[in-house]
């Protein structure tokens, strides 16, 4: 008999600070499995891709006004907007306790804290920003500001037009990307026939590393903005095109992935790549039956392409069509052998199908492999709990995991199969 959980993967290149270089496709399955099997202990959990989001600012987490956040020197932040295309930027202090009811701009503001605190509150969201926090606001949104009680220092852009256009606010019934698509139907594109600079080569290359060293650490939102320049300055630059994509699916933004995507694939001569993105940012959406339809248009184009196979696994996983999603894992690794990833989604397949045995066989060969890493070792202990093997799990929960995590994910085992 099946067990009763949802499919767990959802992603290629999930945001992990643990990722083997041989993962392709997998997500933080013990915190999505988990979700569903242990409802309100969901808590007690360690969840990798958690641990990346808590490194994110302090006003993505809605919290710690007062408190310090990311050391940063004034010329770090004069650098971060200068990246960002600004020219002209001015260093601003408010004393401690200062406040401004509800006023708007005349232009966006785009603005890096150095020191202090600053609560930004608007008609739909709180924002709480400390040192190292960035911020962008649309204009003419309404919004009041209070500074905590050691004050705040900060450094501004002050250009009469704004280069990168990336809100952490948008109008109300519009996303992002949206708004994006729209302000840039019917222009043509800018490189074409446009010879660029050395300067222009040099400023894109210095993006280029600003958004992949933003992206390994973790800092999913600084990369969104610098791939999203990157994509405005040369639509046809595939890598960040896809850069941009898979960001915005990390934070979150998985339907405004998809959005961009739809309107960017045909810019491109092969397209395949952006459609296997479209096809991860669709799952991640819930558009499961979107990914399949995608995922059958490209069967005769990607027959050697392991992550085309893994993907149709990750579908019909979702669609609780375990047998069939078993077979596309193999196939997968027919292309690719060894496959870390595709042997992680495999086990959750199994597990899902009714064959918790074979699974936690699959997963404990990784585990005592040269690939064991903090995700294969938790997820290995999760089937042992559902298996109810309890000595095991606490053995490879200790090993990565808080004393206090440890015994709260056990007793909630434990209770499962009271």
């Amino acid at each position: 008999m099946a067990t009763n959980f949802v499919p767990h993967m959802i992603l290629s290149e999930t945001p992990t600070p643990f990722r083997s270089p041989h993962f392709g496709i997998e997500m933080d399955a013990w915190s999505c499995l988990l979700t569903k099997v242990l409802g309100g202990f969901l808590a007690l959990l360690l969840c990798s891709s958690c641990e990346v989001l808590e490194e994110l600012s302090s006003f993505d987490k809605g919290e710690n006004i007062g408190q310090a956040s990311t050391s940063i020197t004034k010329r770090e932040a004069i650098r971060i907007l200068s990246e960002r295309g600004h020219e002209k930027v001015v260093t601003v202090t408010l004393p401690g306790g200062h406040s401004k009811e509800m006023h708007d701009h005349p232009r966006d503001s785009d603005i890096v804290i150095i020191s202090g605190n600053i609560r930004i509150v608007t008609d739909i969201r709180e924002y709480n920003l400390s040192s190292g926090d960035e911020f962008q606001l649309d204009a003419h949104i309404k919004h009041s500001e209070f500074v905590g009680v050691s004050g705040v220092t900060l450094v501004a852009a002050r250009d009469d037009a704004k280069v990168v256009k990336k809100s952490k606010e948008a109008e109300p019934g519009a996303t992002e990307t949206e708004a994006k698509v729209e302000s840039e139907a019917g222009k043509e594109t800018e490189t074409e026939g446009k010879e660029i600079t050395p300067d222009e080569i040099a400023i894109r290359e210095a993006l280029r590393e600003s958004a992949t060293g933003a992206e390994r650490s973790g800092r999913y939102n600084i990369a969104v903005l610098h791939y999203q320049r990157l994509a405005e300055n040369d639509p046809r630059d595939l890598d960040a095109a896809l850069g941009f994509a898979r960001n915005l699916r990390y934070t979150g933004a998985s339907k405004d992935a998809v959005l961009f995507l739809k309107t960017v694939r045909v810019e491109h001569r092969n397209p395949a790549a952006l459609h296997l993105e479209l096809v991860k940012a669709q799952i991640s959406a819930g558009f499961i039956s979107d990914a399949e339809e995608e995922l059958l248009s490209l069967e005769s184009t990607s027959l050697e392409n392991w992550e085309y196979y893994a993907l149709r696994g990750v579908v019909y996983d979702h669609l609780k069509r375990f047998d069939e999603a078993q077979k596309f894992y193999a196939a997968a690794l027919g292309v690719s052998p060894g496959n870390v990833s595709v042997l992680n989604n495999l086990s959750f397949s199994l597990a899902q199908g009714g064959k918790l045995d074979e699974a936690i066989s699959l997963l404990a060969s990784l585990v005592n492999s040269e690939f064991s890493s903090v995700q294969l070792r938790q997820n290995l202990a999760l089937f042992y709990g559902l298996k109810g093997d309890f000595e095991s799990a606490e053995r490879l929960a200790k090993q990565d995991l808080s004393p206090e995590i440890a015994a709260g994910n056990l007793s909630a085992f434990q209770m499962l199969h009271e």
